[in-house]
């Protein structure tokens, strides 16, 4: 379970820095959608190392 969550919080930091990227190259950083996407994604990885913190103590 632990392996788990911290492999999907590498992935979903990756995915964070893959959207910044993706975002500058297309230039929407004004649109709704993709910060709403990326504040989905900010809180999941948040959510997920508190989990791994959790579990680690």
């Amino acid at each position: 379970m632990l392996k788990t969550l911290k492999l999907l919080a590498i992935l979903l930091t990756i995915l964070l820095v893959v959207m910044v990227f993706y975002g500058i190259f297309k230039g929407i950083f004004n649109s709704l959608e993709f910060w709403g996407l990326y504040l989905l994604l900010v809180a999941a990885d948040s959510l997920c190392i508190a989990f791994i913190k959790r579990y680690n103590r």
